[in-house]
């Protein structure tokens, strides 16, 4: 783990969620800067205030769902294991518009090594904040 997740581990499920939503935002603004002309992107990035606004957990709920179940390869930053064919994934990618913005395959392949670095460092510790709430939310 290249974080320290000593403080994340002393907060409550909504600080849990509005954290999440703040790296998510900023994971997609940076992204929104990276790719040039993705939709979807653009997309979310614009309506994602609004989304958090009508329902905070959301995007964690929706995270926890469609991305968590590949933290195992986030962590160790399989970057294969994103752009081989994969079923898994695939049948994420553009399923509706929330889980959009989980199409790990077509961003991978725009993406250079330093901001493939970014994306995993992102997904790592929205992983690992997500879990926390996960485990949290079903005590």
């Amino acid at each position: 783990m290249d974080f320290d997740t000593s403080e994340i581990d002393t907060l409550s499920s909504p600080d849990l969620v509005s954290l999440f939503n703040d790296f998510l935002y900023d994971l997609l603004k940076q992204l929104n800067t990276i790719i040039k002309n993705d939709a979807d992107i653009t997309y979310f990035y614009s309506m994602y205030k609004d989304v958090i606004k009508m329902n905070q957990a959301l995007v964690i709920d929706q995270f926890n769902v469609h991305v968590l179940q590949f933290y195992d390869h986030i962590k160790t930053k399989d970057e294969a294991f994103f752009m081989k064919e994969n079923d898994a994934i695939k049948k994420y990618e553009g399923t509706s518009a929330i889980t959009k913005i989980f199409k790990f395959k077509t961003l991978f392949q725009q993406l250079g090594k330093k901001d493939k670095d970014m994306l995993f460092y992102y997904l790592n510790i929205l992983c690992y904040i997500g879990a926390r709430y996960f485990t949290l939310a079903n005590k």
